[in-house]
């Protein structure tokens, strides 16, 4: 029997890290159709701020539950998270270690959860974490045309504590029965608002780059592509993330998030004719096969321990 709450909660991060599977896959899509890398680094987000500003002026003190100290620790880590997906690509890293890089993720997901929020890291999440990383290295395959910068593999690794602490904050903060809206505005408030405000300094430095072209002409096809983009990646999954946040431990959300790189390559694959390989196959069904057994096995466990208590306070004995 399965507890029909927690496995909502845990199919939603789940669909959460196959809709950030998008970003990736958008981003490519979106500059195929002419978009520079400026457009796509600020654009999305300012368009979910303004979707998102009537709905959520009236409760914008709802984000100040957060302490000072704590606002400032998820707005750098979305920084470096940003930062440490797109400039290591320009030092020489492949891709592939680049994503190898970011998706360390649950491992410092763990470390925080247990060292600093004492949460209990059992048998089963030693497993999954296992298996997923496996398939993680498997399915990357950092090491096929390796080419190495510490500054880039530093800034790459930064980016995967960066997206840990989100994941810490996100559940903080769901727990603390923060408004979705008001999380996702101030999310794509700050991972906007640093990019526009270095824009200037960097287009005086390179002001005939097509890194630094920035336009709002960009025609009806690419607007309709980049609405829906921003909508599925930076408003329901986000969302999904943070309504299953509430129920699931943080460590959980961290590995289901890794269905993203998945994802991301199973659209590579069908829409961009990506070659499909070996290690693709096998990485990929290693961290589906992980996810599955997590979300389950959890469910099934607490519905087991609510039965248990139930049984318990009525004097009978469980078997």
């Amino acid at each position: 029997m399965i507890n029909k709450t927690l496995f909502l909660s845990y199919m939603a991060v789940a669909m959460a890290g196959i809709l950030y599977g998008g970003v990736v896959f958008g981003v490519k899509v979106l500059a195929n159709m002419g978009m520079s890398i400026s457009e796509l680094l600020i654009l999305p987000n300012v368009i979910i701020v303004i979707l998102l500003a009537p709905f959520i002026y009236k409760k914008i003190n709802n984000f100040f539950i957060l302490s000072p100290i704590l606002i400032l620790i998820f707005a750098t880590t979305l920084f470096m998270t940003q930062v440490g997906e797109y400039l290591p690509l320009f030092m020489g890293l492949s891709v592939s270690l680049v994503e190898l890089f970011i998706y360390t993720q649950p491992l410092w997901t763990i470390l925080f959860s247990v060292f600093f929020l004492h949460h209990a890291f059992k048998i089963r999440d030693a497993i999954v974490c296992t298996f997923v990383l496996l398939g993680l290295i498997t399915l990357i395959n950092p090491f096929n045309g390796f080419h190495f910068s510490i500054t880039g593999s530093i800034l790459a690794l930064l980016a995967g504590v960066g997206l840990s602490a989100f994941v810490l904050v996100n559940t903080y903060a769901s727990n603390k029965k923060m408004s979705s809206k008001v999380f996702v505005f101030f999310s794509n408030i700050f991972l906007s608002v640093p990019f526009i405000i270095i824009y200037p300094f960097i287009y005086n430095v390179f002001p005939h780059s097509e890194f630094m072209r920035f336009s709002l002409d960009l025609g009806w096809q690419t607007w309709t592509a980049l609405l829906i983009y921003s909508i599925g990646c930076y408003i329901i999954a986000p969302t999904l993330l943070f309504y299953g946040s509430r129920t699931i431990p943080p460590i959980h959300s961290g590995l289901l998030l890794l269905l993203e790189p998945v994802v991301a390559i199973c659209l590579d694959i069908i829409f961009l004719h990506f070659n499909i390989t070996w290690n693709i196959i096998i990485g990929g069904m290693l961290i589906i096969t992980a996810n599955i057994y997590l979300i389950i096995s959890e469910s099934m466990a607490k519905k087991k321990e609510r039965l248990y208590k139930k049984d318990n306070y009525y004097g009978r004995s469980v078997k």
